[in-house]
């Protein structure tokens, strides 16, 4: 019996496979508890509809931003990427590495738009952090031309619409909902 046990004990050799089963199940776990979270709010309906299906996307993207399971590896596995990461940056000195955003003082901080980075532009309520989304993703668009999906929760497609074009046109989005050309 104790050579049975021996033999169906996992090996280290596979660790991150098992690891991966784990990250998954766990992930099915949280599916299964943000669903049910909300067909509850669904049957009680204490809030109103936009925001249980707010609170719903908000909590199936924070499930699917970490989708990628990390992979258990040894830093000598890594470390010639990042030293060729690094010769890249000292050759190209004084360009932006990443996609522009069309704001010089952010991309001097940021290096630019890097991929899989998940930006955050955060402020209090009308201080243009919209507009600043939309200046950047417009730039990304028309200049540097990237594809560029923009989701807002706060305004409708109409208005960034609205928003982009009098942007470009140089017109106050007042004026454009007002009709004061």
């Amino acid at each position: 019996y104790l050579k049975e046990l021996t033999d169906v004990v996992p090996s280290v050799a596979n660790v991150t496979h098992y690891a991966d089963i784990v990250v998954e199940k766990y992930k099915l776990r949280q599916l299964i508890t943000s669903l049910s979270d909300s067909v509850s709010d669904c049957y009680t309906a204490e809030e109103p509809a936009k925001d249980i299906i707010e609170t719903t996307e908000r909590a199936l993207f924070n499930i699917s931003m970490n989708n990628e399971a990390s992979r258990l590896c040894h830093v000598s596995e890594t470390v010639n990427e990042v030293y060729e990461e690094i010769r890249e940056i000292y050759l190209n000195h004084g360009k932006t590495r990443g996609v522009p955003t069309g704001f010089y003082e952010i991309d001097d901080i940021t290096g630019g738009l890097q991929p899989a980075n998940l930006i955050i532009i955060a402020g209090r309520p009308s201080m243009g952090k919209t507009s600043l989304a939309m200046n950047i993703a417009a730039h990304a668009a028309m200049v540097e031309k990237k594809s560029v999906a923009f989701f807002s929760l706060e305004m409708s497609k109409e208005q960034l619409v609205g928003r982009i074009l009098s942007s470009e046109a140089l017109i106050q989005s007042g004026a454009l909902r007002t009709g004061n050309l």
